[in-house]
């Protein structure tokens, strides 16, 4: 993993640090009475960066807690959370934040091995984040009986607790919240978005993007300390205009619930500054690198002939393929160019499925295709992957006609012109034409 790779995670722990402060702050965390929602972005944080990073989210976590139960007026319950409050602050501490972190570590741990079970992926993410919740709940309430044995909770009320309709509605955000999360982060567009916001981290318009988030988020920022401001002029003219007075522990709640939405503030004023990057940066590369096929997302053939000239200049030892769909005419006449342009994507869908791994895809133009398979692979792994992508494409959806392709092969070995390469597999393309279509064929 490189310097930029290591920075691009920690801009996204930042980012889900970031949303556990305006869950925390902004009260979007306790929407369900009773109940938190804030361990989310510590189970967001375990399932896609690991032990570290949940922990952390964990330590976060309790601090908010911490804070949150300093205030005056909390109940009985949340009191517990504060050092402050109970006078008991090696209790209080372990409750508030030791619980959570130990809470992000378990986590952590728990997806860390699941990601090893390589079938019904989906299903124990859900599972395990349910689980975990559930974990979530018995360690606060066990180390709430352990520590402070007079708040009466006992087994019967714990089990009562876990299995309660809150708990349930938890389950069912959670549930939603680590599903969309989880198809977001394996679909092909995000995995593109992703790739090209790292690279972005060291491009030369970066830095200029960078400051016109820190000006975004700064104004945010600002806007909402004057909101902040006008709001409690009011409130403070009013109570004037009535007598009215503060106590010492009413004006207390009042500064540590202004200092808790001046964090929020930052931390929202963080999150769209961000946003505001990665859209720049992200606009920015797709105006300047106009390499991609709009139909399909695949690379383009200018695009494609340079990758072959730079691989042969490193002299690797790979294959080039030649894809092309068969009787595609016919298609498009038969049953019109959007049913034609279905097939196209629907191809170009299979060929990353299948070689995106191995290397570079992309379309030529029309109904071809093509792949540089540059990973090392054996010559008969190959053949099983053009297979199963051949029998993939008899799937693809078209009345009363199979979809089928014919792919030319060349293997690369010491050509000084990418010519030549493209030559040899435009050959093996004809010779599987000519045998009948629907095969492919390898150069000697």
């Amino acid at each position: 993993m490189n310097e930029y790779s290591v920075k691009f995670i920690g801009k996204k722990i930042a980012l889900l640090t970031a949303l556990e402060l305006v869950l925390a702050f902004s009260g979007l965390g306790y929407l369900i009475p009773y109940a938190t929602l804030m361990y989310i972005p510590v189970i967001l944080a375990a399932y896609f960066y690991g032990v570290l990073a949940s922990g952390f989210l964990g330590f976060i976590f309790g601090l908010t807690s911490m804070w949150k139960a300093s205030v005056v007026g909390v109940d009985e319950f949340d009191a517990l959370f504060s050092p402050f409050a109970t006078g008991a602050h090696f209790e209080s501490i372990m409750l508030s934040t030791g619980t959570r972190i130990l809470f992000g570590i378990v986590a952590g741990l728990v997806f860390k091995f699941i990601k090893k079970i390589k079938s019904h992926k989906i299903i124990l993410l859900l599972v395990c984040s349910v689980l975990l919740q559930m974990f979530h709940s018995v360690i606060v309430l066990l180390t709430a009986v352990y520590f402070f044995p007079e708040t009466g909770i006992n087994t019967a009320f714990i089990m009562k607790d876990i299995f309660s309709l809150k708990e349930l509605i938890q389950a069912i955000v959670l549930c939603s919240v680590m599903y969309i999360s989880y198809k977001i982060s394996i679909s092909k567009s995000f995995r593109k978005f992703e790739q090209i916001l790292s690279d972005g981290g060291h491009a030369y318009f970066t830095n200029r993007f960078k400051l016109e988030g820190v000006a975004v988020g700064t104004i945010v920022f600002l806007t909402n300390l004057l909101l902040m401001y006008n709001l409690e002029s009011t409130i403070v003219k009013a109570m004037r205009i009535q007598n009215i007075l503060l106590d010492r522990a009413t004006y207390h709640v009042y500064i540590n619930s202004s200092a808790q939405f001046i964090v929020g503030c930052a931390a929202l004023s963080y999150i769209i500054g961000l946003l505001v990057v990665a859209y720049r940066v992200y606009s920015a590369y797709r105006i300047n690198n106009s390499d991609q096929d709009l139909m399909t997302g695949l690379h383009t053939k200018a695009a494609a002939l340079e990758y072959g000239k730079a691989l042969l200049q490193d002299k690797s030892n790979a294959y080039f393929m030649i894809i092309d769909i068969d009787k595609f005419k016919v298609i498009n006449d038969t049953f019109g160019h959007i049913a034609g342009d279905r097939v196209i994507v629907n191809v170009a869908m299979y060929l990353e499925k299948y070689f995106l791994d191995l290397g570079y895809v992309a379309r030529f133009g029309g109904d071809e295709f093509a792949v540089f398979v540059t990973k090392e692979i054996d010559k008969q792994s190959l053949i099983e992957r053009i297979q199963n992508f051949q029998k993939d494409m008899l799937d693809i959806p078209l009345v009363a006609m199979k979809v089928t392709c014919s792919i030319g092969v060349a293997q690369i070995h010491n050509e000084k012109r990418f010519e030549e390469v493209y030559e040899k597999a435009d050959e093996m393309l004809y010779q599987v034409k000519s045998s009948g279509r629907n095969g492919y064929a390898f150069n000697k």
